[in-house]
């Protein structure tokens, strides 16, 4: 995590060669530990608020070195890990919003391999439940973006606009039937013509989906193979650090 104008010189490019170098030189380490070990290499860059002197987690500075980053890992040949869903924002608000699109738009073209982070705010000091239901809506609308436009005689029926002819309607088509459910659809973000009383506003939704998530959603359970070999790593942690440790018993 070096931070350009503290930690490094205060220039992008001198953080992201010091980011860079940090990185191989690890990499170099473990390979020589253990040759031929998978790895996934990144880093997070940032500025230091002159005003401030946080670690700043939603400057667009950090987007840009992580795209430079992402760049140089993929020349490589190695994947990359990249940051999005961040922000120095202390309540969810236009500021959060803004931060997290930026980042999360960023990451998707850079074509980072794993992202993470999602839902750290306050300078990555607090996890907002609440901000990776948001993020998620956000990378809803990204993936529309970066599917691109499929064209051939079926997304452009040239035969039925022929047919239908100016002035005319497709909703009564069988051909919108067969394509309108593709259409992304919103799960907090409000597209009512009117406003009601009884209407919730988005951050009303957003809390109601938080709150249904975190009371109904079951995690699908790992596999018992791989569930034993993380209690094992586990247990040799906390036998290295002289802390004991027992497991309840799975009903």
């Amino acid at each position: 995590m070096p931070m350009a104008g503290a930690t490094t010189p205060a220039t992008l490019a001198s953080c992201v060669a010091i980011s860079n170098a940090e990185v191989l030189s690890q990499l170099v380490v473990l390979q020589l530990k253990n040759p031929g070990a998978p790895v996934i290499i990144g880093s997070i860059p940032s500025i230091m608020d002159m005003k401030t002197t946080i670690f700043a987690t939603g400057a667009p500075e950090l987007s840009v070195m992580l795209v430079a980053l992402t760049e140089l890992g993929h020349y490589y040949g190695l994947p990359v890990k990249g940051e999005a869903g961040l922000t120095d924002a202390e309540a969810i608000d236009a500021q959060a919003a803004a931060e997290i699109t930026l980042q999360i738009i960023l990451s998707a073209l850079s074509g980072a391999d794993l992202v993470h982070n999602i839902g750290l705010m306050y300078h990555s000091t607090a996890t907002s439940p609440e901000l990776i239901v948001l993020a998620d809506e956000i990378i809803g609308m990204v993936k529309v973006l970066m599917s691109g436009m499929e064209i051939n005689s079926e997304t452009l029926p040239l035969d039925l606009i022929e047919r239908v002819g100016p002035g005319g309607t497709y909703i009564t088509e069988s051909h919108t039937l067969k394509h309108f459910r593709k259409f992304w659809v919103p799960t907090i973000f409000d597209r009512s013509f009117t406003k009601t009383k009884s209407m919730k506003d988005c951050e009303e939704l957003l809390n109601q989906k938080t709150i249904e998530l975190i009371k109904t959603h079951k995690p699908k359970p790992l596999p018992e193979d791989l569930v034993k070999e993380l209690k094992k790593m586990e247990k040799t942690w906390f036998d290295r650090v002289g802390l004991k440790h027992e497991y309840p018993k799975r009903e």
